[in-house]
């Protein structure tokens, strides 16, 4: 479709509508912490660790900025549940694992 002249269409504004809220995890030096995130999926935070949350429609994602992270991912095959870390992207439906994020090296247990 195009634009009429003097029509004006505000691209931030849209972008800021349709992007998926960020929700950001921290845990300090000898602390750990679980959370139970928006699905019921549960992130347990390793000490000095740093996660953060994003969901859409399609897609449950998780990001590991720092540190260490074991999910207990509730069942959900419509909506895959995706963690990203370093150099690795572990896509999963509902199942528990753990991943170490250590600079450029990942590790799935």
């Amino acid at each position: 479709e195009t634009l009429s002249e003097g029509t004006y269409f505000n691209y931030r504004a849209f972008a800021a509508m349709s992007a998926p809220e960020v929700v950001a995890f921290e845990t300090a030096i000898g602390e750990s912490e679980t959370i139970t995130l928006a699905d019921g999926s549960k992130a347990q935070l390793d000490t000095a660790s740093r996660i953060e949350v994003r969901y859409t429609n399609g897609r449950r994602g998780v990001e590991i900025l720092a540190g260490q992270a074991f999910f207990d991912v509730e069942k959900e095959p419509a909506r895959p549940f995706v963690v990203l870390a370093a150099n690795a992207a572990i896509t999963v439906t509902g199942t528990s694992f753990g991943v170490l994020s250590e600079g450029a090296r990942t590790s799935v247990h």
